[in-house]
């Protein structure tokens, strides 16, 4: 019996907070003329980078950065 791809897709879940089915997700790393770029949901993706390592590095302070900001606009509204 040949096995069909999709059998081997990783299984998706919710993350926290999510209810219901589970949206769709493309991988956020890519390469293109070796070098590493990410996708981000809202703004030009980002790179390029040397390596998928440094990409990962950079993706999370990218993370960080957007969750900083959404906290102090938080709390400037709040007082």
């Amino acid at each position: 019996m040949k096995a069909i791809a999709s059998e081997f897709k990783p299984r998706q879940l919710n993350r926290h907070g999510e209810v219901g089915a589970v949206p769709f997700r493309n991988e956020r790393f890519y390469t293109h003329r070796g070098e590493w770029f990410f996708s981000v949901r809202r703004g030009v993706d980002q790179g390029p980078y040397a390596s998928e390592i440094e990409a990962r590095g950079a993706l999370r302070e990218f993370i960080e950065a957007q969750l900083h900001f959404e906290y102090q606009l938080l709390k400037d509204r709040v007082g």
